[in-house]
């Protein structure tokens, strides 16, 4: 298997299962609007582009009134952000690979999830320290498919875009890896099924990272 000397990796359903709290908080503001709850498995099937994209497809006609939208967006960040981990928690051996077989290898996350709270999250579960840079959706960088938040902890840790694998869940981490000119690895235990893209490797469990190295 080739070498890498970064790891940047996908959040949600790649690193966390933050799955049953975000289908919570989603649910609550599906509640204040008036919108029917939705199982955790419809859910499960729309995170990975941001709250937005998230809220819009869970309750399509909230797309029609762009104010209305920004006040789910708003309600569902901020009762998020008051409490970002109520059941979230790292995937099984998660934490093993990040300080045993990955700890000599530089490691970044690049997500679609609103910087803060990623931040957040991070700091409950004791994570943090584990990753040069974090970079999430406000940021300053257009959200994952595109490349610019991958580039640029590319080129602000001094590697090439062949020395980085990216490590996700998802066929928007599929096409930022693409778009950035770097290897993809899908993790098949997330939330999100490939469909027609073909990635390079294939982990079905956190433990098989240690191939990375």
């Amino acid at each position: 298997m080739k070498s890498y000397e970064l790891i940047i990796f996908d959040f949600d359903g790649t690193l966390v299962d933050t799955l049953d709290d975000i289908a919570y908080y989603a649910n609550q503001v599906l509640g204040v609007f008036g919108f029917p709850q939705q199982p955790v498995l419809e859910v499960k099937k729309s995170i990975g582009s941001g709250v937005h994209d998230l809220l819009r497809t869970l309750a399509p006609s909230l797309s029609s009134d762009p104010s209305n939208l920004e006040k789910a967006v708003n309600l569902f960040k901020a009762s998020y952000r008051a409490k970002p981990v109520i059941r979230t928690d790292v995937f099984q051996d998660v934490r093993a690979m990040l300080e045993g077989p990955l700890s000599n290898l530089k490691k970044a996350i690049v997500t679609n999830k609103p910087q803060d709270i990623t931040e957040q999250i991070l700091k409950e579960l004791k994570i943090g320290h584990y990753f040069e840079m974090t970079i999430g959706i406000d940021a300053g960088f257009l959200p994952k498919p595109d490349a610019a938040a991958t580039q640029h902890v590319i080129s602000s840790l001094g590697f090439l875009p062949k020395q980085c694998v990216f490590v996700g869940d998802s066929s928007v981490d599929a096409f930022t890896a693409k778009n950035a000119g770097v290897d993809f690895a899908w993790v098949s235990y997330g939330y999100d099924n490939l469909r027609e893209i073909k990635p390079l490797l294939i982990f079905s469990s956190p433990a098989e990272w240690r191939s990375l190295a």
